[in-house]
């Protein structure tokens, strides 16, 4: 898998633009993530753990926009380094330092922003699980579900701007997206509505309408969504 999705954003960054997916069975998402255990702090550091991390790449925890991102970046950024913006799921990895931690995506020449999807991870509303609880019984679609894929949506131009500008990226080329789950169908939302030029991306399974995320949420929770109007 890890060679598919370094094959597919390397061959498209490299001038051929492309959308590679892969559509296992859906695993049902849990209905209520789980904290992740990321601290948030801004830092800069070589790190030669698992994941995208290596001796001659550089990690740093940034706020971009407002939103909490994980980068990972090569230790000297070139004219033909890219960006990749990468989201996780609501279900494992199921936050930024998760999915850095299982793609091995060590071998490109990008910068890698791991970015934190609204209303799950570091980013739940004031209240915590209680809140997130209640809002998903409330309205799980609209709620919850939509509101968060719309939210990264509409946050992507400002990241991918910040970024671009932060490590003398060239913004004409385009960047690659990567969407796991939920973090899929943020990514395929982006297609369909952003501006944000876009010259590759990934979607690994994401669920391939509302209402087929809806069927996992009553899975989990055992309960009957209630259909309305919105």
């Amino acid at each position: 898998m890890n060679n598919l999705l370094i094959g597919s954003l390397a061959i498209a960054l490299g001038g051929t633009s492309g959308l590679a997916g892969a559509s296992p069975p859906m695993e049902p998402s849990p209905g209520v993530p789980t904290p992740p255990a990321m601290v948030h702090k801004e830092n800069v550091q070589a790190d030669d753990s698992a994941g995208p991390n290596s001796p001659a790449r550089v990690t740093e925890q940034k706020s971009v926009g407002g939103v909490p991102v994980l980068i990972s970046r090569p230790g000297a950024v070139n004219p033909n380094t890219r960006l990749v913006v990468l989201y996780h799921g609501f279900g494992p990895p199921q936050n930024p330092r998760a999915l850095a931690d299982v793609l091995r995506l060590e071998e490109m020449d990008a910068v890698l922003a791991f970015v934190n999807l609204p209303m799950v991870a570091d980013r739940m509303p004031a209240g915590g699980k209680d809140e997130l609880l209640r809002v998903q019984k409330e309205d799980f679609v609209n709620g919850f579900f939509f509101r968060s894929i719309s939210g990264a949506t509409a946050e992507l131009p400002q990241i991918a701007k910040e970024l671009n500008a932060t490590y003398h990226l060239d913004a004409d080329k385009g960047i690659g997206l990567f969407g796991f789950s939920a973090g899929g169908a943020a990514a395929l939302l982006v297609l369909l509505e952003s501006d944000v030029p876009i010259a590759a991306a990934v979607i690994v399974n994401a669920p391939m309408s509302v209402m087929q995320n809806d069927e996992n949420w009553q899975r989990t929770l055992k309960r009957q969504f209630e259909w309305g109007n919105a």
